[in-house]
């Protein structure tokens, strides 16, 4: 059966694709995140600037921190775990 059609399509590797790979696209897909909580964090910092004292824009500053913080927690245990897998399949292929 050489050369038969199977109906699969056959992607070419391609290493200057490489680079831009799996653990950096899962990566870059938590920025979009990033950016709105940063931007929310940013808006409540000026806010807070003015009314230093205001203990509501205090409690909303800190609990978008800890969001804030949680997320690129995440962020990084993700990465880190399919790194692991990873490390893991190379390993068995020794």
């Amino acid at each position: 059966m050489n050369g038969a059609n199977t109906g699969h399509k056959q992607e070419k590797f391609d290493a200057t694709q490489s680079v831009g790979g799996y653990l950096v696209k899962t990566a870059a897909s938590f920025d979009n995140g990033v950016k709105e909580m940063n931007r929310a964090l940013d808006d409540t910092l000026a806010e807070l600037t003015q009314d230093p004292s205001n203990p509501m824009l205090l409690a909303k500053y800190q609990s978008l921190l800890s969001e804030y913080t949680l997320y690129r927690n995440l962020q990084s245990n993700v990465i880190k775990a399919l790194k692991d897998v990873d490390n893991n399949i190379i390993s068995n292929f020794r």
